[in-house]
């Protein structure tokens, strides 16, 4: 589901894409051109990196192999795919136009078909995933003492690949509506043609995606979040004496990274998908599948939006999981030292059996770790 390949095409198979802005492709400025370009290149190389960063800490490290990481690894890579399909497309529509395609013959025609199919499936992935996590964090806080069934080694690779097949279903009619458009000998689009078909099943098709794929995704995951907000605010450990205080700064320190990454995920969900959403239904009732020019510099910007989810999903994980973090120091030399350093530093400034490095069970620990954990405490 996304705006560069949501317009419907006229039936003048002669008319480019472009063709009510043909000053748009020859004379779009180059601030415009190297804003949002630098724009994409750092979000995509973000996007990468922080996600390559994931799936190899996952995949690395043995007590980071559960159902809650399985699922972020799934995620991970899906939106790894994603940026392979994305930038080179988005930068080749600033520099000529929209869905301008520029290889041709039977393997033109071929990567016309997948590129868009392969990047909304990624999309649709990911998506699912942000949602099973929320339901395997959901039953963490709601039963901490009983074997979730999301953590069952066959039942968890069943769910995963699941995530691709629904997702690949859904997005089935690009592979057959998407083809390449010659215009003129050197000049091509890859665009998507609902001919013979009327525009209300194009629209009708991009409302069930835009339920599918938003409403329902961001329903669950707020009343699922909402939920273990409250739950895990409203508990408190029991004791208050000194010798539980080391215990009872732990608790509130995961109690409140519990917390954040609930907040954290709901609003990074809906800042980066509004955008999209409220193009797409300018785009189905009011600019009739054509973006109006003076709305092109916006149709960009929320492509922008849309796509940094893929890159601000791993660092939520990066900053609220000791794990992560500690996964991180390994992969960089110099944070590696770094860690190290302050760890003899607090060796000798610090006394007892509270440890500097914290495990799945720390202060900072794993979310997927953590919540359990908040759960044993008694509720108010």
């Amino acid at each position: 589901m996304n705006l560069s390949y949501s317009y419907r095409e006229s039936n003048n198979t002669t008319a480019a894409p472009n063709s009510k802005c043909p000053e748009w492709g020859q004379e779009n400025s180059t601030l415009f051109q190297v804003v949002f370009i630098s724009l994409y290149s750092i979000m995509g190389l973000t996007a990468l990196f922080g996600n390559s960063f994931l799936v190899k800490i996952i995949f690395s490290t043995p007590r980071m192999k559960t159902s809650f990481n399985y699922f972020i690894a799934n995620m991970a890579i899906s939106d790894i795919i994603v940026q392979f399909c994305v930038i080179p497309r988005i930068i080749t529509d600033i520099l000529y136009e929209a869905r301008r395609w520029l290889i041709g013959d039977t393997i033109g025609q071929i990567l016309c078909k997948l590129l868009y199919y392969v990047q909304d499936v990624c999309t649709a992935v990911s998506i699912e995933c942000i949602v099973l996590i929320a339901i395997d964090r959901f039953l963490a806080v709601v039963t901490p003492t009983k074997v979730r069934s999301t953590s069952r080694g066959k039942l968890r690779v069943v769910i995963i690949i699941m995530t691709w097949i629904i997702a690949m279903v859904l997005h089935a009619p690009y592979l057959h509506f998407t083809n390449i458009r010659k215009v003129a000998p050197d000049v091509m689009y890859c665009t998507i043609d609902w001919s013979p078909l009327p525009d209300a099943v194009h629209t009708k098709y991009m409302s069930i995606l835009i339920v599918l794929l938003f409403l329902i995704p961001l329903g669950i995951i707020t009343i699922l979040y909402s939920i273990i907000f409250m739950i895990v605010k409203r508990r408190k450990i029991p004791g208050h004496q000194s010798s539980d205080r080391r215990q009872f700064r732990h608790y509130e320190k995961a109690k409140t990274n519990v917390l954040q990454l609930s907040i954290a995920v709901v609003a990074v969900f809906i800042i980066s998908w509004t955008p999209t959403i409220v193009n797409l239904l300018l785009l189905m009732t009011k600019w009739g599948w054509r973006v109006p020019c003076d709305m092109i510099p916006f149709r960009f910007f929320a492509l922008f939006m849309n796509y940094s989810n893929t890159a601000t999903n791993p660092w939520i994980y990066f900053v609220l999981s000791a794990n992560y973090r500690q996964g991180i120091r390994k992969l960089i030399p110099c944070a590696q030292w770094k860690a190290q350093y302050q760890k003899r530093l607090s060796s000798r400034t610090k006394s007892g059996t509270w440890a500097t490095h914290q495990t799945d069970s720390g202060a900072e620990a794993d979310i997927g770790q953590t919540l359990p954990e908040l759960s044993a405490c008694t509720a108010v």
